[in-house]
């Protein structure tokens, strides 16, 4: 289980389980014209990071208490980016630190 907490924010966490051949399928959705940053990935590897990347975009629907209807897959993040914000959010995964693709959104 994993939970956050903050006073006076919103926040939101996700945890995703990379799924084989999910970047063939999602990358372009999920990435939009970072999609190409995969390209050259090894598929477990490009798998993962889509993982990672949906990790955050999910994290970040949460904040916005909102779910798909805020088009979740349309938040600017890219592969390997360990930290970043989108508008009004600020996002950390927690690579290093989790056995699977696990990201935090905040309020900022």
């Amino acid at each position: 289980m994993t939970a956050a907490v903050a006073v006076g924010r919103s926040v939101g966490v996700d945890v995703q389980l990379p799924v084989a051949g999910s970047a063939r399928r999602l990358a372009r959705r999920c990435l939009g014209a970072r999609a190409s940053l995969l390209a050259g990935l090894p598929s477990a590897v490009a798998d993962e990071e889509v993982a990672w990347v949906w990790s955050v975009q999910e994290a970040g629907a949460k904040v916005a208490g909102r779910g798909l209807e805020c088009r979740p897959w349309t938040f600017p993040v890219a592969p390997v980016c360990p930290a970043g914000t989108l508008p009004g959010v600020r996002w950390r995964q927690l690579r290093g630190s989790a056995a699977l693709p696990l990201s935090c959104a905040w309020s900022a």
